[in-house]
This record gives structure tokens, C-alpha cells and sequence, in this order.
């Protein structure tokens, strides 16, 4: 998140709000008895569910954390876009005088 560019920021802080939600439904009480070990051994992995929960708890507070955020990245974004958009825009008008000319 830290070493992401700004236009990245909102997907991958949606990135982390889907991981923990995955996360969430690996949890037993939110499994049938039993699912949890097959999880495990799917994966072929020693996971324990205890560590799935330190995980799922450690991405919502990332989430939480990194979204307070969330609105300056779209007002930086808002600020940097306006003079662009601007170029952009008398580009366009002088390209097109040029094409109607020609």
C-alpha cells in the first residue's frame, strides 16, 4: 500500500477488503463441522484456524487503517487530473481546428 501510485491505492485497498472477507468465510463459525480440516488439506496446508482469524483480523484493521485515507488520495488524484484534463482539452480544440483546415 505504502509503495503503491495513487491511481492504485483504491484497488488495492478493495484487494485487501476481499482477502479479508475470503478470509472470513474459512472461519468455523462460518463452516459446516469438519470443513475446516478439509480447507487444509485442500491447500495442503497446516494453517491452523487460529492463524486464519490473526489474518483476517490483521487485513480489517489494514483496511481500516489505509481507508482513513482514502478521501485524500481522491482529492490529490482530483488536483493532479485538473490541469491534464485542461491540456487535454486545448489539444483537442487545436486538433481539430488543424483537421478542419485541412
Amino acid at each position: 500500500m505504502e509503495q503503491s501510485t495513487l491511481g492504485d491505492f483504491k484497488t488495492r485497498l478493495h484487494m485487501l477488503l476481499t482477502f479479508h472477507c475470503h478470509l472470513a468465510t474459512l472461519t468455523s463459525e462460518n463452516m459446516e463441522p469438519g470443513a475446516m480440516e478439509t480447507v487444509a488439506r485442500e491447500t495442503k496446508d497446516v494453517a491452523t484456524e487460529s492463524r486464519i482469524v490473526l489474518l483476517r483480523n490483521l487485513l480489517w484493521n489494514l483496511y481500516n487503517y489505509y481507508g482513513q485515507f482514502l478521501e485524500t488520495v481522491k482529492a490529490e488524484l482530483g488536483k493532479l487530473r485538473g490541469p491534464i484534463e485542461k491540456e487535454l482539452k486545448v489539444f483537442s480544440s487545436a486538433m481539430s481546428i488543424v483537421m478542419f483546415m485541412v
